[in-house]
């Protein structure tokens, strides 16, 4: 009976893990199998403490139940509790934790207890923004990035998969110091002619040209059209912004390349992937206040336990060479210890902090993740195209939000429940589209990646328009204004400041739909008025008022992403 119980109670769950699981972990199908590893520990867990809650657990009994597991197959403990870890983390973020905070926090550091030792603090160091901005000029990587950028001037062709063609690989290469060439086959000949020339049959097989590229494309610096690569709007702000704007874009570069070289490696083999947790942990521990001496880096493996010496040892053989490549960008430097430069430190947090559970300090000591600061407010208008009375919010978000983060805070503002399929369109039809990652079209391109694009780079100057449409199917169009351009004011970012109408009920049929069941909901006569009223859960008495507005309730719920 049990059984049945929880596979019921996790298949309720399902569909939101999975969404929330690819978001930012993997694909669905690893959300599926932590399901099945968490289902058959519920199980064991309920005939343990005689409980059906799948949502609330306590650390002592998983701690008897891992120790069980640990001992019939001491290699798998670790894979659950890493799954389990995931499945605690979903329940208290989501809201769907029922156990008490004491449980919750004492299972968090139970769990993460198991997973071994942790990666060393990150203090991110205060610095003013004329000696960061300095800071960023200096390093080779910046350099290189405005070489490419150069190259590349007003446009050059790409394939339909989006990277250059084959024939323009040695000449990119060349712009950043890299000895590279385009080839269609390789052949013992070819080879031979080699020399110390990298042969590539994509520009995805060129180390430091693929992930520089992708780093100025998740920055705005480059946009990849279906035909061309050609500067996007960030590339102003990264070659002459003001010295803020500068500083934001020199950030993002270096911390999406930073991920870039770490993870775009072919990691195929499980030692692949240890050498890239190896490398990632050295990084951190560079960046920590107290930096590992090289020596015992790179004799990691002497340093081990016995039985992970093996691993230790394939996964460090690629070591000397990849610090000497991120040393050569000016993103480490190599003494007698192994450091992070001071302004790199922060972009090595937004790289690793959320997949490693980095713990890092910032210099307000708050310990809240500390995005770069936005070198301006935008004040923007969000009204609901066609609606009647006006349904519209009036938010401050920072220039760099970008257009993933600006759907959350839409989707919080105006009620919406994340339900359905969404997207940003800019120019009118058929202009730039802009969505969540992997979201296909049946006709079409599939959109611009929306977590890769800043609001500033679509919102260029006051007055500018973009549109956001939710639900395709009931096509709630909200016209976004960009009203005024304003200098921060050290206030908490998103905030809601404005606004007027209720908030449409999910799955109403649009706008004309919401208007026509909030005549029905408030007229006793129409034949659809209690059933109206019993969907949208309204207690008897109580009228649905089209205008009601309350800016700090609304405000309120933008408490989660501040």
């Amino acid at each position: 009976m049990n059984d049945y119980r929880v596979a019921r109670a996790i298949e309720a769950l399902t569909p939101d893990f999975v969404r929330w699981f690819e978001e930012d972990i993997g694909p669905a199908e690893d959300a599926l199998t932590c399901l099945g590893l968490v289902q058959a520990i519920s199980v064991d867990y309920q005939e343990e403490a005689g409980t059906t809650d799948v949502t609330a657990f306590q650390a002592g009994l998983l701690a008897d139940m891992f120790q069980q597991i640990d001992d019939v197959d001491p290699g798998m403990v670790d894979v659950v509790v890493e799954m389990f870890h995931l499945y605690i983390d979903f329940l208290h973020e989501t809201g769907r934790w029922t156990g008490t905070d004491e449980d919750y926090e004492e299972v968090h550091a139970f769990l993460l207890g198991q997973a071994g030792p942790g990666l060393p603090v990150i203090e991110i160091p205060q610095l003013d923004d004329e000696r960061e901005v300095q800071g960023f000029a200096a390093l080779p990587l910046i350099a290189h990035a405005r070489a490419l950028l150069d190259w590349i001037g007003a446009g050059r062709p790409v394939t339909s998969t989006g990277v250059l063609q084959l024939k323009d690989i040695e000449a990119a290469a060349a712009s950043i110091g890299v000895a590279a060439r385009g080839i269609r086959k390789r052949s013992a000949e070819v080879l031979d002619a080699a020399g110390d020339t990298i042969l590539a049959q994509s520009m995805r097989e060129v180390p430091l040209l693929y992930p520089l590229w992708t780093a100025l494309e998740a920055a705005g610096i480059l946009e990849v059209r279906s035909t061309k690569v050609v500067p996007g709007e960030g590339a102003r702000r990264f070659l002459a912004g003001s010295p803020a704007e500068q500083l934001e874009q020199c950030r993002y570069v270096t911390t999406w390349f930073l991920r870039q070289a770490v993870h775009a490696r072919g990691l195929i083999e499980a030692w692949d992937q240890a050498a890239a947790t190896v490398l990632v942990s050295v990084i951190v521990a560079a960046a920590s206040p107290e930096p590992p001496l090289l020596d015992r880096v790179l004799h990691l493996a002497d340093n081990v336990p016995e039985e992970e010496r093996t691993v230790a040892m394939l996964a460090t053989l690629m070591l000397p060479g990849q610090l000497e490549e991120l040393a050569g960008l000016g993103l480490l430097v190599l003494d007698d210890h192994v450091r992070v430069p001071a302004v790199v430190i922060q972009c090595v947090a937004g790289a690793f902090e959320d997949e490693f559970d980095l713990d890092v300090t910032y210099p307000d000591s708050t310990g809240q993740r500390a995005a770069a600061a936005p070198s301006s407010v935008f004040q923007l208008k969000i009204m609901l195209k066609g609606s009647k009375p006006p349904v519209w919010r009036r938010v401050l978000v920072g220039s760099n939000m970008r257009l993933g983060t600006l759907h959350q805070v839409i989707q919080l503002v105006f009620g919406w429940e994340d339900y359905h399929l969404h997207s940003f369109r800019t120019g009118g039809w058929p202009g730039t589209e802009y969505g969540p990652a992997g979201q296909e079209r049946l006709l079409g391109e599939p959109p611009v990646n929306e977590d890769r694009v800043p609001i500033g780079e679509v919102l260029t100057g006051e007055g500018g328009k973009l549109a956001y449409t939710y639900d395709f199917g009931d096509d709630w169009e909200h016209i976004i204004t960009l009203e005024k351009i304003l200098a921060p004011d050290g206030g908490p970012l998103p905030r809601c400041t404005g606004g007027r109408g209720a908030a449409p009920a999910e799955d109403s049929g649009g706008v004309w739909g919401w208007m026509d069941l909030v005549e029905a909901v408030n007229n006793p006569a129409d034949e659809r008025h209690e059933e109206l009223r019993e969907w949208l859960g309204l207690a008897p008495g109580e009228t649905l008022d089209p205008k009601k507005f309350a800016v700090e309730e609304t405000d309120a719920a933008l408490d989660a992403l501040r």
